[in-house]
């Protein structure tokens, strides 16, 4: 979770190969509101990396949708900009 929503406040769009169960969920929802990409570890090789860097870099709708929702945070504290994400962006839409 903290990854992302650093991800989300520095306006960076992500490639997420989870490592543990709750990444595989983040990782789902990064791709599910289209501010990144979600490779599976069974599916990383060197191509299959290389394929999603150049899609993140050459498809500005990544850009574009990380921005948006990085609009729609609150001012400071971050904590608060964080809780504010996982409630709106994440946790919400799993309901």
């Amino acid at each position: 979770g903290n990854s992302t929503f650093e991800s989300i406040y520095f306006e960076t769009p992500m490639i997420v190969i989870p490592r543990i169960i709750e990444q595989h969920y983040f990782a789902l929802k990064v791709q599910e509101l289209g501010i990144g990409k979600y490779l599976p570890p069974e599916d990383v090789t060197s191509d299959s990396l290389r394929c999603a860097v150049c899609e993140i870099l050459d498809n500005k709708i990544y850009q574009q949708r990380v921005k948006e929702i990085r609009n729609t945070l609150p001012s400071f504290p971050a904590e608060i900009a964080r809780d504010y994400i996982i409630k709106t962006h994440v946790m919400e839409k799993a309901l």
